[in-house]
């Protein structure tokens, strides 16, 4: 987990699912996302399932963003460690092994 003044970029949870189903049902939002095709609760749970996945895989992953403020799921921050950011990439992952290594998730 990594906390600013007014977000939180965390793992994801199952009661993420739902809020990013809805954003991801809404056509004007996905137009501007791939081929535009909308999703489904389903097709979103899978995409949650293998975010996390990455992150158990690789120690790291795609974040989901929640606002410290009032606890809402502001969305998914295009925040994704790549290939040309592999020394931010691994110091995330230690980040997350020394969470994890203290039961935090």
């Amino acid at each position: 987990m990594l906390e600013a003044r007014r977000l939180i970029l965390r793992r994801w949870r199952e009661e993420d699912v739902a809020p990013r189903a809805a954003v991801n049902a809404d056509p004007e939002v996905m137009r501007w996302i791939r081929d535009g095709s909308v999703r489904d609760e389903q097709q979103t749970r899978a995409g949650v399932q293998a975010w996390e996945s990455e992150w158990e895989s690789q120690g790291f992953g795609l974040f989901a963003g929640q606002s410290r403020s009032t606890g809402d799921w502001p969305g998914s921050p295009a925040f994704r460690c790549s290939t040309s950011r592999r020394r931010h990439c691994r110091r995330l992952r230690d980040v997350h092994e020394k969470n994890r290594s203290s039961g935090r998730r």
